[in-house]
């Protein structure tokens, strides 16, 4: 029987105060799924307002607040906020880890927290990364400085690369994610695990009632990159069609808001917004459901996708990224390329809204694929086995 490992994980997105997208939900349910496995685990996220500086929602579970809030990145730039941040952090586990040794500190990539971790040699024993997204791909706002902003992520993912290529331990949650890294130039020890979601949870509705409206939804961070221009030629296409319904449930971001807005007003006959929605109540509006409709231009893995799998619904995702890999084409669901698939899509959405219950099949097939490949237990326990085999 080995020792229960005690587990630290950073990051900057953890609920309910820094709730912005999939690693928030896959870091919260991977914390509980650790400590219902026997682990102790310390969560190290950021300073949001309103939010407790120490919290312990569970007996093995606790979570820590540093620093400030991340609004600072206006005043200073990405990669100063990153460094600054990444230095409370380090102080931060340096006094933790003299009270109760870590076994091991995960920390992802894209948000620069392990740059001082990294340089310190008992730490970096100590840490994995773990590879959810990389500043390689940023979206630059328009206006008349945006050479400043390409110059501030070329400065962060110069520095995501040093840490990197020190590591000694690296995991990704696709096969995709590796084979980036390796384009890249990481050419180290790095593990494939897939993330995973509640599955007891995020489930089909008990009594899904008909209605006389194809639910059509689109969940996340609502930009372009996610291929929030695709959904709005769609819904142009679909406009009159009185049996769709769409709903963009998520944050704004910036680079989009002005025309987000316009949009909502010229489409409010059969578009819903719906800004933050809790992560306790998610599943709900899944249920609420027929259709996710997600094509983005890239994904590390896609969480959305596995939540709406197992709540069974009909899933677009984009062919590019972890879509391809959760969804197998035509059968789970439907891969579609955002820069040319509106017809097919478009076709796609008016068969199902004339008749979704021949898509029965499709649907009993993507909950159970949730259930089999990319539930958060699993997740979990493929971790724990990784953490195991690494630390010998």
């Amino acid at each position: 029987m080995k020792k229960p490992l005690n587990i630290c994980i950073i990051s900057q997105e953890y609920p309910p105060f820094t709730n912005w997208g999939g690693i928030a939900t896959y870091y919260k349910e991977l914390s509980e799924a650790f400590c219902r496995l026997g682990h102790s685990v310390t969560i190290i996220s950021r300073k949001s307002e309103m939010a407790p500086y120490f919290d312990q929602p569970f007996e093995r579970l606790k979570v820590f607040r540093v620093g400030v809030p991340m609004n600072r990145k206006y005043f200073v730039g990405r990669t100063i906020d990153k460094l600054l941040h990444a230095r409370d952090v380090y102080a931060k586990i340096i006094s933790l880890d003299k009270i109760e040794q870590f076994d091991i500190i995960e920390t992802p990539e894209v948000f620069l927290e392990g740059n001082f971790l990294i340089n310190n040699q008992y730490f970096r024993q100590k840490l994995s990364i773990e590879c959810h997204g990389s500043n390689s791909v940023g979206v630059i706002p328009d206006g008349i400085f945006p050479f400043l902003h390409q110059i501030d992520y070329s400065w962060s993912y110069k520095i995501e690369k040093n840490i990197l290529k020190k590591a000694d331990r690296i995991t990704t949650p696709s096969r995709i994610g590796k084979e980036n890294l390796i384009i890249n130039g990481i050419k180290k020890n790095i593990h494939v695990i897939y993330h995973g979601v509640d599955i007891n949870r995020f489930k089909p509705a008990a009594n899904h009632l008909p209605t006389k409206y194809l639910e059509v939804g689109f969940v996340g961070k609502l930009q372009n990159m996610k291929g929030l221009d695709f959904v709005w030629a769609v819904i142009k296409k679909l406009e009159y069609h009185k049996g769709i319904r769409f709903h963009l449930i998520g944050e704004i971001h910036p680079s989009e808001k002005d025309n987000f807005q316009n949009m909502i007003k010229k489409y409010k006959n059969s578009v819903e917004y719906h800004s933050f929605i809790e992560l306790e109540k998610m599943a709900k509006m899944y249920q609420s459901l027929n259709v996710l409709l997600r094509p983005s231009r890239f994904e590390q893995f896609g969480i959305v996708y596995a939540e709406a799998m197992a709540c069974g619904l009909i899933v677009f995702a984009g062919k590019k990224g972890g879509g391809s890999e959760i969804i197998k084409n035509n059968l789970s669901g439907f891969l579609v390329d955002p820069d040319n698939d509106i017809g097919f899509v478009v076709s796609k959405l008016k068969e199902l809204a004339n008749d979704l219950d021949q898509f029965d099949k499709m649907k009993i097939l993507a909950r159970e694929t949730a259930e089999k490949r990319f539930s958060i237990n699993a997740s979990a326990s493929n971790k724990i086995k990784y953490y195991y085999k690494e630390l010998g």
